[in-house]
């Protein structure tokens, strides 16, 4: 093979490992207030819950992350199969590098729907 197959493998891994990390610590996280919001509004729980607005540190996101968990094992599975399917599970077969590579492709176009998060209209509802 041209190449190690653990690099890339574990790049895959860390990146997704990061945005978990990041998830955990969202519960330790403080409102420290929004720009656009010159004074402090109260909402009433029971309204907010009617309208749909979250209640929870980190909103919507939630949701999302459980999605992006949901994709990140279909990408797993992906490469899991192109490994078994290897005579002697050879990992460092040229099909499994160009495997990892679809699965990272794969999983970053599944992540677009993070993108609703970057728009400032939506970013204030979802959050």
């Amino acid at each position: 093979a041209s190449g190690d197959v653990w690099p890339t493998f574990a790049g895959f891994l860390v990146q997704v490992v990061l945005v978990w990390v990041a998830f955990l610590f969202l519960k330790c996280s403080k409102e420290k207030g929004r720009s656009q919001l010159g004074g402090k509004l109260q909402l009433d729980q029971d309204k907010s819950a009617k309208q749909g607005h979250m209640n929870v540190k980190g909103g919507f996101i939630v949701y999302f992350l459980w999605y992006d968990l949901v994709t990140f094992l279909i990408c797993l599975g992906i490469i899991a199969f192109a490994v078994t399917t290897r005579p002697n599970y050879d990992y460092d077969d040229w099909t499994v590098h160009q495997t990892i590579f679809a699965a990272q492709v794969l999983y970053g176009l599944l992540s677009m729907p993070f993108f609703l998060f970057t728009l400032p209209v939506l970013q204030r509802l979802l959050t």
